[in-house]
């Protein structure tokens, strides 16, 4: 079992108050499934956004809210917020770390 843990959030930039959270996984292929699901689903209600009201009043949303990864390493006791899918798919993020 890992003892690294994966948080997959909806939400904005600058504010956490109305975050969403979407799930808690431990595996990576258990996040990336989830995490392409959770992209596809906010582009889907942004480009909805922009047909109902236009692009004016949707720039905000569209523009600050985003899917994000957090990460807890149980052994080490640490977090990484808001961490690049690329980084999270691409490598791994608590070795060699003091």
């Amino acid at each position: 079992m890992s003892d690294t843990f994966y948080f997959l959030i909806r939400g904005f930039k600058e504010s956490h108050d109305v975050d969403v959270w979407l799930g808690i996984y431990d595996t990576l292929d258990l996040l990336h499934e989830a995490y392409d699901i959770a992209v596809k689903e906010l582009e889907k209600e942004h480009q909805e956004l922009i047909e109902k009201f236009g692009c004016n009043l949707s720039d905000y949303t569209i523009s600050n809210e985003k899917i994000m990864i957090n990460i807890y390493s149980q052994s080490t006791e640490m977090w990484k917020y808001d961490v690049s899918p690329d980084m999270v798919f691409g490598s791994v993020l608590f070795d060699n770390e003091s």
